[in-house]
């Protein structure tokens, strides 16, 4: 699959929705080359050298709340 297909199946591009969504990122999970991230998780796609998908991620986003606090 290429990244214009992948962009088409998910309907939107890469970022965060909605956009103002404040979440905690795991560290070392930052590296892929798009990712999507909304209140219930993440979608974190890598390319290979010729374009194609290599790996595909979906984890748990984890939203930190307006008032602050992580429960």
């Amino acid at each position: 699959m290429t990244r214009a297909q992948v962009w088409e199946t998910v309907g939107v591009p890469p970022g965060t929705y909605p956009e103002d969504l404040a979440y905690f990122d795991r560290v070392g999970i930052r590296c892929g080359d798009d990712r999507w991230t909304s209140a219930e998780g993440t979608l974190h796609v890598f390319y290979d050298s010729d374009g194609r998908v290599s790996a595909a991620i979906v984890y748990e986003t984890h939203v930190i709340r307006e008032d602050g606090s992580w429960w």
